[in-house]
């Protein structure tokens, strides 16, 4: 290891490290260090938590406007008392954290100025978060400057139509009323569902504004244990899905428990916090309990749908398929095949036309049928019903070879995979995502085989797949040490599969050409949190394996290509010079790739280093020979091909 990246290393894994406990005040440059690395640069992520500060206030309504060329942010609730950053920053309460993170990320990206008016003074923040006090008598504000326009960065966009849809998609729950720029943010719209249920655990914290079931849904009564907040709608049909964590009102993307499909989940829960990006919840056993809690509340409202089969509703097929997920756990076999049986009847084994207009389930495609009686093949082969398993088998093969190409609910998982497939492909895909849900060593199986896959992908450049095999590898071995596994070393550690989720995710990125976008900013945050934890990684290994090491430089390569994109020339000098010194250890490797950081880093350097230049020149040159004493020279081609032989 180079003295260079264990100093990057060291930097980046010692903010991790636990110190002591007990209250304790944070010097103002030691957090803006730690902030520089981890918090994410996404101009708007400002306006999220000023929503979650007016939320912690108590407000009941927050306005967002332009004045005199000024952001205005105000609300009506109950402000906290600060006589700088660091007081906000290191009291580790909700309400004053923030508001930290929200002048860190308004003055770091996107504003030069703060002006935090309350109680008569006026406290001004500058870019490098430099503080000074003066009187100012007035309702208590917050207040933006934004740089000169010779300053502005071109890649800011400016506050907008862009901004208000996402304070309306993230802030739809929220019980603070928000006016952005004279408009007002909407609430969430009515969920038109067949069932649906408030689970109810815990008390709010905050008042919220839930959205009301609509249509033909009935309302099924639950008591749960768990202490969360929850409401569950079960067969959406306007294509909401998936589970929504709502922390001081403002909402986090999950994926549906179980992966099922038209399954659509608003939980909130105490104990729940962000990371130092400010972008995503810390996956902590807390976060890991919600899901499992969840699925076992799940396990009893889905018994109270199918107290009489026979006059269950169409459309609650997925819903009974993770019923089985749920008893295959208990290993109730017998129950997951009388279920099986009976939702053969409702999706039949062969042509939908033979089933009866009052039996078919009209919400499933040819390729989730498929997906079933493969499932219902793998328990009767538990059930050592060989005979039956074989043709449940070879008749989900058949449906699979024929279903139709342009579903897009092809994968019995609520998220599908971007870009396109080939039959086969999807058939594999299909397959494991069945086995994982249903087989006890199905999520080993999945890792290995999507491994694989994953490598495949790689090899034919299709990144869009790359970067969902890793996310689906990434949730299984996350769910695994949240239940308390041991973390895996080598490729299937948590430190690596980051790693693996933020390479692919820029590398999709620049292969489509993307603009600075939400991607950008949360595969910095993987990033981050790959570096973070690498020093434990190799720490846990008795030697570097190639393999790692080829990860590492990777990792390094993507994080310039994010300074860049984000106009940080400083951090991708730091991490050029890294790069090249580990690729140094293997001289004949990605020699193409060294010589554009070379020149990069060339150009970069100012004309007082003439020491670095020098090298940096020297280093062109030699690479420069390199590659050209491994490429094939023209003329030897010429003499081996087209010269004649002289004649003896």
């Amino acid at each position: 290891m180079s003295q260079l990246l264990q100093n990057l290393l060291d930097d980046y894994a010692s903010d991790g490290e636990w110190h002591s406990t007990g209250s304790f005040t944070i010097d103002d440059t030691r957090a803006r260090d730690i902030l520089t690395r981890f918090q994410s640069n996404n101009p708007d992520l400002f306006l999220l938590h000023w929503v979650r500060f007016a939320t912690l206030c108590g407000a009941r309504n927050t306005e967002i406007e332009w004045q005199n060329d000024r952001l205005l942010l105000r609300h009506d609730g109950e402000w906290p008392s600060f006589t700088s950053w660091s007081t906000l920053w290191g009291q580790e309460r909700p309400r004053e954290r923030a508001l930290a993170f929200c002048l860190w990320n308004a003055i770091k990206v996107r504003f030069e100025e703060a002006h935090l008016i309350h109680s008569g003074q006026r406290l001004i923040l500058d870019e490098k978060l430099q503080t000074h006090m003066e009187s100012m008598p007035g309702d208590s504000c917050l207040v933006l400057a934004p740089p000169p326009k010779s300053k502005v960065r071109t890649l800011v966009p400016p506050l907008g139509q862009e901004q208000l849809a996402m304070l309306r998609d993230r802030c739809a729950f929220c019980a603070v009323s928000i006016t952005f720029l004279g408009n007002p943010v909407e609430t969430a719209a009515q969920v038109p569902c067949i069932f649906h249920s408030t689970f109810t655990g815990c008390e709010q914290r905050f008042p919220l504004r839930w959205p009301y079931p609509t249509g033909l849904g009935d309302t099924l009564p639950q008591v749960v244990r768990s202490p969360y907040f929850a409401s569950v709608y079960i067969g959406v049909s306007d294509g909401r899905q998936g589970l929504l964590v709502v922390l001081d009102g403002v909402t986090y993307r999950s994926s549906a428990p179980m992966g099922l499909p038209r399954l659509y989940i608003v939980l909130t829960a105490p104990d729940l916090r962000l990371d130092l990006s400010g972008e995503r919840l810390v996956h902590t056993k807390t976060v890991v309990s919600l899901r499992e809690w969840l699925e076992r509340d799940l396990d009893g409202f889905f018994r109270l749908m199918i107290r009489d089969l026979d006059r269950a509703p169409s459309g609650l097929v997925p819903y009974l398929e993770a019923f089985i997920s749920v008893r295959l756990r208990a290993r109730d076999y017998t129950g997951c095949y009388q279920i099986c049986r009976w939702v053969l009847r409702k999706i039949g084994p062969g042509p939908m036309i033979l089933v009866s207009e009052h039996l078919r389930d009209q919400y499933l495609n040819e390729w989730q049928r498929a997906s079933f009686l493969y499932r219902f093949a793998l328990i009767s082969l538990l059930m050592r019903d060989t005979n039956g398993g074989r043709c449940l088998g070879e008749q989900a093969e058949r449906v699979w070879l024929e279903a139709p190409m342009d579903e897009p609910r092809w994968l019995p998982k609520a998220e599908t995979p971007e870009g396109t497939l080939s039959r086969v492909e999807r058939i594999i895909m299909s397959r494991l995502a069945v086995e994982e849900q249903t087989l006890e060593d199905g999520a080993e199986r999945v890792r290995k085989l999507l491994d694989d896959q994953a490598e495949q992908f790689r090899a034919q450049d299709r990144w869009n797949l790359v970067l969902y095999c890793h996310r689906w590898l990434l949730e299984i071995e996350q769910g695994d040490r949240g239940r308390g596994g041991d973390p895996k070393v080598g490729r299937k550690g948590l430190t690596i599969r980051k790693a693996l989720v933020g390479i692919a995710m820029i590398r999709h990125l620049r292969q489509k050409s993307t603009p600075l976008s939400q991607d950008w900013y949360e595969a910095q945050v993987y990033l981050n949190q790959a570096l973070t934890g690498w020093r434990g990684q190799l720490d846990r290994q008795s030697a570097e394996a190639e393999e790692d090491r080829s990860t590492l430089l990777e990792i390094l390569d993507a994080q310039v290509h994010i300074h860049l994109a984000l106009g940080q020339t400083e951090g991708a000098r730091k991490m050029m010079e890294v790069w090249l010194e580990e690729q140094s250890l293997a001289p004949t490797t990605y020699l193409e790739q060294c010589l554009d950081y070379i020149q990069r880093l060339r150009k970069m350097v100012p004309p007082s280093e003439r020491v670095l230049a020098t090298q940096l020149d020297a280093r062109a040159e030699s690479v420069k020979k390199a590659l050209k004493e491994l490429r094939p020279s023209t003329l030897d081609l010429f003499a081996r091909f087209f010269r004649r032989k002289k004649a003896p």
